[in-house]
């Protein structure tokens, strides 16, 4: 199946679904932005996604929250591009809070860096995402320029919940609020947070 035909009006579904609860997760009103791949004419890309955002008119510049699709399943994640407005103070509010979102990822061992891997090429995730791993990874955003940042929460395509859409949107809200205290890290000072991790 085409990406257009058939999986980007279902993702479309879903993010029509899924912005009123993050909106209230994150406590700002958030814009749907559906990816469309206009530079993708040859190679289909791996995974589309649409992408939650606290701006109407893009979310690129800004971290943001993504539901993507691929092969394998569904990713919900907390994405930052590595030329983001807001990649400074995520990657400094990163480095300053290590210790803090590193216990929150202990507690949420299904929180999975697709920046880090291990020596398989897997992507790191709970115990090995400690203080040292995440002041490292801060750093590497801050002065790599084309670094960027994806902590995410997978979903394999032959869990059932997949194929349950109202039991898959509640697994997509508890992913958000999961992954809320890191999406936060990347808001500008000038907005109040919504807790603290």
């Amino acid at each position: 199946p085409t990406l257009r035909e058939q999986i980007t009006p279902k993702l479309k579904l879903l993010a029509e679904d899924m912005v009123t609860p993050i909106s209230k997760i994150t406590g700002t009103e958030m814009f749907i932005h559906v990816a469309a791949h206009l530079r993708r004419t040859v190679n289909p890309p791996e995974e589309t996604w649409a992408a939650y955002a606290r701006e109407k008119r893009a979310y690129k510049p800004f971290v943001h929250f993504r539901t993507a699709i691929n092969r394998n399943g569904i990713k919900i994640a907390c994405f930052l591009e590595d030329y983001a407005d807001d990649k400074e103070t995520f990657a400094e509010a990163l480095h300053k809070n290590s210790a803090k979102i590193a216990r929150h990822i202990k507690m949420n061992p299904q929180i999975l860096s697709y920046d880090m891997m291990d020596p398989y090429g897997k992507p790191l995730a709970g115990r090995s995402l400690n203080k040292a791993a995440l002041e490292a990874f801060a750093e590497r955003l801050l002065k790599t320029k084309s670094q960027h940042s994806s902590f995410g929460i997978f979903i394999p395509r032959t869990e059932p919940v997949v194929e349950n859409g109202e039991a898959l949107t509640k697994l997509i809200r508890d992913s958000i609020e999961t992954l809320l205290p890191i999406y936060e890290l990347g808001l500008p000072k000038t907005r109040s947070r919504k807790r603290s991790v």
